[in-house]
């Protein structure tokens, strides 16, 4: 009997190892290699990939691809997680197996698969050898900075919510595209209640590698905001480079939707490249003398990143006391000029939200964040002038609401 040639997705798991000890002891199907990357698993020659639930890279527009290149897919799910073999079934895999089942029974599996044809649209897009798509990156990189608003801050400082709410406020007046590239523990799609896909991961497909359309990754909220939910998980985070990102912000900005990116902790490889190309960033930091120590740590680290950028502090549930926003104001704008610092504060609404999977329509924080949104939101390209250190305070003692 003939033996199929398979790709062999990388996994822990210990039916990946047990599988691979069978075929080449025993053979039954040849194993022409091991996948780390889906860059890889597109480009070399074989006939079916076997692959886990679980892995990143599995997306929909991958399994297409992978179709339209006349290879088939089986999956293998966890038997302890219902939800595993459901998935896989969604994503439009050819056949699927329980991983504790016979190695016997892969086999079968695999010589039972009914191999799809070829076709030739998605492989004669590719462009380039690496995958890339044919736009330069400097055009890509170019038009990620006419609008972009990166936000982000220090963990537990709320910057998600912020993200959340600031394009929720901006959608009301421009149509408005909210991406979750926090590179840890995205929160967007739990947030709103959304699924493992489409994601980032879709989005990256389709814009870099040409697997689809870029408009499956949007998922709609409302008439005029759309959203791109974050990786799946930390590892399919781990196999998306940072250039990558930034060609997806390049591809959806446009002059008529403001793009807000929810960059989580400002420090990672993802974060860095997106502030380095967005037009505007917005800083959130705790309302406390620790939060903004820290703040000032980080803006005292990354003075090299933040110098061609115009930066907002924003204090999330801030102090009401205005003695205290006042010696917050001075800590923050002593060393550091940003553009402005705004107050935003603590409001209940915000966590009746999150039990909802709602974002925050009304309350203090939603008017507070409305205001911020309309300041910083741009009407044009222009490039707001940055406030200066005097005008900062004056402003805080005046208003209480932005400095």
């Amino acid at each position: 009997m003939r033996e199929p040639t398979i790709a062999l997705v990388f996994s822990p798991e210990p039916w990946v190892e047990r599988l691979h000890r069978h075929l080449a002891d025993h053979g039954g199907a040849r194993v022409r290699q091991i996948v780390l990357d889906p860059a890889i698993a597109l480009q070399d020659d074989y006939e079916i990939l076997v692959v886990s639930h679980r892995w990143p890279g599995l997306t929909s527009a991958f399994v297409a691809a992978l179709h339209a290149r006349g290879r088939a897919v089986l999956g293998v799910f966890d038997p302890d997680e219902p939800a595993g073999h459901a998935h896989l079934l969604a994503l439009g895999v050819d056949a699927a197996v329980s991983a504790d089942a016979p190695v016997s029974d892969t086999v079968d599996a695999l010589h039972g698969v009914e191999m799809p044809s070829a076709v030739a649209s998605v492989a004669d897009r590719q462009d380039s050898s690496d995958g890339i798509s044919a736009l330069p990156a400097r055009s890509q990189e170019s038009r990620a900075r006419r609008g972009a608003i990166a936000i982000g801050g220090l963990a537990g400082a709320g910057a998600s919510e912020v993200a959340l709410a600031f394009a929720v406020a901006s959608s009301s007046r421009r149509r408005t595209l909210l991406i979750d590239a926090a590179e840890e523990a995205p929160s967007l799609a739990p947030r709103l209640g959304l699924g493992l896909e489409p994601s980032l991961r879709s989005a990256v497909d389709a814009v870099v590698h040409d697997l689809g359309p870029l408009e499956g990754a949007l998922v709609p909220v409302t008439a005029r905001l759309q959203v791109i939910p974050g990786f799946p998980s930390t590892a399919g985070a781990s196999q998306v480079l940072a250039h990558e990102v930034v060609h997806v912000v390049g591809a959806v900005t446009a002059s008529d939707r403001v793009v807000v990116i929810d960059v989580g902790r400002a420090s990672g490889d993802i974060a860095v490249a997106v502030v380095r190309e967005a037009e505007t960033l917005l800083f959130v930091l705790s309302g406390t003398p620790i939060g903004v120590s820290r703040a000032l740590t980080w803006v005292a680290q990354s003075r090299e990143l933040l110098a061609d950028v115009n930066v907002h502090l924003v204090v999330n549930r801030a102090p009401r006391d205005r003695f205290k926003r006042a010696e917050l104001a001075h800590e923050l704008t002593r060393t550091f000029n940003p553009t402005a610092v705004w107050w935003l504060p603590a409001d209940r609404r915000v966590d009746d939200a999150m039990w909802r999977a709602e974002p925050v329509r009304r309350g203090a924080f939603a008017d507070a964040v409305a205001c911020l949104a309309d300041s910083v939101t741009p009407s044009t390209a222009a490039r707001p002038p940055r406030a200066t250190r005097g005008a900062t305070r004056r402003s805080t003692r005046r208003s209480g609401r932005a400095a």
